[in-house]
């Protein structure tokens, strides 16, 4: 979920930025000008999404691996 609210919020606020630095170079709008902001946009979010997964997905300790082995064993009785 995390991952979810941080590309999103990633998304917007690059298309914000791209769009304000096409305008500080005077380039046109139009179609290829709005497909490009999007697909940055959307590059920006993935790698922002990546970098979230990367970080927020970690193996479980030691100890948990015991505890669920535990939980198993107490439900088969």
């Amino acid at each position: 979920m995390l991952d979810f609210v941080l590309s999103t919020l990633a998304f917007f606020a690059a298309a914000f930025w791209i769009k304000r630095y096409l305008d500080e170079h005077d380039i046109n709008h139009g179609m290829t000008r709005n497909i490009l902001v999007f697909v940055l946009a959307t590059a920006a979010s993935l790698v922002v999404s990546a970098i979230v997964d990367k970080f927020d997905d970690q193996p479980a300790a030691a100890g948990q691996q015991g505890d669920i082995a535990q939980v198993i064993k107490l439900l088969g009785q």
